[in-house]
């Protein structure tokens, strides 16, 4: 009988810590894809000024950058 309760104790612990292992790897890549996601859009951000500021565009091509980005 005491088998039988320190094998279920050891499953149960088993199935805590992989739940435990599952969530902290789901936080991870929720943190990481979100760090991904804002570096794209700061890069994005980045690369519309500097061409904008080396190539003055006319306001018929900022526009559509514009409403672009605001898409993203």
């Amino acid at each position: 009988m005491a088998l039988q309760k320190d094998t279920q104790n050891n499953y149960t612990l088993l199935i805590e810590k992989l739940d435990g292992f599952i969530r902290k790897y789901y936080v991870n890549q929720l943190i990481r894809g979100v760090l991904y996601s804002v570096g794209l859009i700061l890069a994005l951000f980045l690369g519309l000024n500097f061409a904008e500021n080396f190539f003055y565009f006319s306001p018929s091509v900022k526009t559509p950058l514009f409403w672009g980005f605001v898409g993203v």
